[in-house]
This record gives C-alpha cells, structure tokens and sequence, in this order.
C-alpha cells in the first residue's frame, strides 16, 4: 500500500529536471570559458556563468522564474563575494611588494637547494591569500623565473607550487573557509578544527611532489 509520503515524494522527483536539462547549464559555461585556451577567444566568467543559468533556466523550462533563481544565487554569493574581493587586494599587494626577494633572499641565507623555493612558494602564497588559485597564481607568476633559471623543469616547478598552494589554503579569511562550513551548517568554531586536516593532507602531497622531483 503507497502511503501519502510515498506520494509526495513521487509528486515532487516528477518535477525534478533530467540529467540534460540540468546539465545544459554547466556545459554551457564549460563550452564558453573552453574558447579561451583553445581557439583564444576570451569570455570573461561574468559573461559565460549568467549565460549557462539562462540556458539551464531555458532548458527546464523555468525562464519566467529566471530573475527568482537570480536572486536566491546572488543573495548565497554574496558574502563570499566580498571575500574574494579582499583575496584578490591582498594578492595584488603580495605581487607588487618585495616580498619575494626576502624569500629568495632567506633561502640562500640559510643555503637551502633551489628546488625547495617552488613548495615554500606556495605554501607561503596561498597562506597569504587563503586561496589556492591565488597562491598557486602569484608564487608561479613570481618565482617562476628564479625556479627556470635554476634548472628545475617547469612541469615539476608547478606541481610543487600547487601541491604547497593546498597546506594552508583553507584560512578564515579565505572563501574557501567559509563556502565549505557553510555548506554543511558549521560554525567558525567547528570549521576551525577541520584546518589542521587539511594541512596534513595538502603536505602529504607536497612531499609526494618533492620526492617525485627528487627521482
């Protein structure tokens, strides 16, 4: 016998869009940002992301709640926004200071072996910034002449830049912090207890890369 909860549930998966239908909307903005790298035509992501909501809103015929579910997206947003807003300052103000000469400067002050600039980069960028994008961005657009022209290929320079961009990545004044706590309904508090986790996840991986170098 199908009980009323039975039905209700059934009433609300047949208003559930298809695979497709949900799927349009991210394809959209994969194909769109997917012409930058391979026919060089740029579309920045304030363009591509609204369209792939209008496709997706197209798709499963919702485009007269397109503006409601604008809205709901931009009020959850919102605040990580302005976080990466301040991500994105500090990481200007990293790349325009002299802060990579006084690591480069430290290294060889304490006769460390040039490779070990490329996870220090890293970890010490993306710490800065709470961001592993941003860290991974800076330390490489920073330190990438120095790692070249100290012999170290460029594919290991990167994957030891970015493994070290994931040790410290998940700071407080990060969107990263607060978008996966978030999520889940966590506060600072419990949030906090994840990091040193997280640390020793993304320094395992440091070391994977180091030792992967070093062979």
């Amino acid at each position: 016998m199908v009980s009323d909860q039975d039905l209700e549930k059934h009433a609300d998966n047949k208003k559930l869009p298809t695979f497709i239908q949900a799927f349009a909307g991210p394809l959209t903005v994969i194909i769109l940002l997917a012409l930058r790298p391979i026919f060089s035509i740029v579309i920045d992501p304030l363009i591509a992301l609204p369209l792939g909501g209008l496709v997706c809103a197209i798709a499963c015929g919702s485009l007269v709640q397109f503006r409601e579910f604008a809205e709901f997206g931009l009020s959850k947003v919102a605040g990580v926004s302005i976080l990466l807003i301040g991500t994105g300052t500090i990481a200007g103000i990293i790349k325009a200071s002299a802060l990579q000469y006084d690591v480069i400067s430290l290294l060889e002050m304490m006769k460390m072996p040039a490779f070990i600039l490329a996870p220090i980069a890293g970890i010490l960028m993306a710490g800065a910034t709470a961001s592993t994008t941003a860290g991974a961005t800076i330390a490489s657009q920073t330190f990438a002449q120095t790692l070249l022209n100290a012999g170290i290929p460029a594919i290991s320079a990167g994957a030891m830049i970015h493994a070290g961009a994931t040790v410290i990545d998940s700071l407080p004044h990060g969107s990263f912090f607060h978008a996966t706590g978030g999520s889940v309904g966590m506060n600072i508090k419990e949030r906090m207890k994840l990091i040193p986790f997280e640390a020793c996840i993304g320094l395992t991986s440091t070391i994977v890369a180091v030792i992967v170098y070093l062979i």
